[in-house]
């Protein structure tokens, strides 16, 4: 199932792959260094109906972070996705001043 959202950041059910207004598919694209924290709107379920709410948001790290550290988080709102995207923004720049 597919789904898209609306310029208040609502997720909207879409009945084939949507085709956005360009208002909010980036929740978050944060530069430390070298490393990007990217957090987006996926626009398809990847928690597959396997959970209550669509899981509909991912951050991902990018870049020359401790190669035995990934991070992928998903989430289901736009809300609960831009707070992961600031919790591990702040994860890393602690630990950057920590090296």
């Amino acid at each position: 199932m597919w789904y898209t959202l609306d310029e208040n950041h609502n997720i909207l059910r879409a009945g084939t792959y949507p085709v956005d207004k360009d208002w909010g598919r980036i929740v978050g694209k944060t530069m430390i260094g070298e490393t990007l924290v990217s957090t987006v709107f996926l626009g398809l379920d990847h928690g597959y109906g396997q959970h209550a709410s669509p899981v509909l948001f991912e951050t991902m790290v990018f870049g020359p972070a401790d190669p035995n550290q990934y991070i992928q988080e998903r989430y289901c709102t736009w809300d609960e996705a831009l707070k992961g995207h600031e919790e591990i923004v702040s994860m890393l720049r602690e630990k950057e001043k920590c090296e």
